[in-house]
């Protein structure tokens, strides 16, 4: 199953919630209840259920029922994503990322050599104005 028809979203979703689960048997499962769960992802518990609605209906989220129990006496039931589905896609976009985060500490550094740079030349810019005014070529600005 190509991920092709995932949006941005839906995979950052499955990032964040893969980040929650527990690895079994080649699926990652989480037993947190959405409000559980966003509390930990700082996201609200309907674009959790939108998420998670169209992610049911796509193939790549389903729910597995444990033998254990509720409080409530009900089969507890887990989130579980195959991750031999997931796999390739996630992967690309932490690629993605982590392109992106070379990108941006090869800027950062760009950045600073630059500053250090135009430091560098306006002191040389300052030395040369001096010398001019020092042999009269050049005049105070503040004297005109």
């Amino acid at each position: 199953m190509k991920l092709n028809n995932v949006s941005p979203e839906e995979k950052a979703y499955l990032m964040g919630l893969q980040s929650q689960s527990f690895k079994e048997d080649g699926l990652a499962k989480c037993s947190m209840t959405n409000l559980e769960l966003a509390n930990k992802l700082n996201i609200s518990t309907k674009t959790i259920q939108r998420h998670e609605k169209t992610l049911y209906e796509k193939g790549i989220l389903h729910d597995i029922k444990l033998k254990s129990k509720d409080e409530a006496g009900y089969n507890k039931i887990v989130r579980a994503i195959d991750l031999a589905v997931v796999c390739q896609a996630i992967l690309f976009v932490d690629d993605k990322i982590n392109a992106i985060g070379d990108e941006l500490l090869q800027m950062q550094n760009t950045d600073k050599f630059l500053i250090e740079e135009n430091k560098q030349l306006r002191k040389k810019l300052e030395n040369l104005e001096q010398q001019l005014y020092n042999k009269g070529v050049l005049q105070n600005s503040f004297e005109m």
